[in-house]
């Protein structure tokens, strides 16, 4: 791959994450903003022209603090019979019980490296895959049953796995079987 810029080089690297894996992209895409040396602005002409912006925007979200376009600033979430109502606010997400994390603070608890958990997404510090976590939740388990069975972890680490999901979701799809019209 021949090198021509940063900005290019994040974006071929967004195009070829089948070869070269995912993890080195956003991998890449991370410290590239974190240390200042490219900014999202330049990043995205590249991206569209090869054709990732829509995979690379949410990686970019979480970076940056941004608001995801399809809820505006302050709009209230609530998710029925949860109690957890959250508004949004630039990129940080106050939920319920009043603690304050951004999209980029939550996901910077998930780590994904080659050499831990067979490079899995999983808990900062920890061997605990995201998609145990997931599991766990949609079984039934509630958040402080998880804790209480895994006491290393924090509340937050349960919300990042959720936050990861919830990217996940905008870039990929899963094919369920259609139910039924009644």
């Amino acid at each position: 791959m021949r090198i021509y810029s940063l900005a290019k080089t994040i974006a071929d690297l967004f195009k070829y994450r089948h070869k070269v894996g995912l993890h080195v992209a956003v991998e890449a895409l991370r410290e590239s903003i974190r240390s200042g040396k490219v900014k999202p602005g330049q990043i995205d002409p590249f991206a569209q022209i090869c054709r990732v912006r829509e995979v690379m925007r949410p990686y970019l979200e979480a970076l940056v603090g941004l608001v995801s376009p399809t809820r505006a600033y302050g709009d209230r979430v609530e998710h029925p019979g949860r109690g957890n109502e959250h508004r949004v606010q630039a990129g940080v997400q106050t939920y319920g019980d009043g603690v304050a994390m951004t999209r980029e603070e939550l996901l910077s608890r998930i780590t994904i490296d080659p050499k831990v958990c067979f490079g899995k997404p999983s808990i900062r510090g920890h061997r605990i895959w995201v998609s145990l976590i997931l599991d766990l939740l949609a079984s039934g388990m509630s958040s402080e049953e998880i804790l209480d069975e895994y006491p290393g972890i924090e509340e937050a680490d349960i919300r990042a796995c959720i936050a990861y999901g919830a990217e996940m979701a905008r870039e990929r799809y899963v094919e369920v079987p259609l139910g039924d019209a009644h």
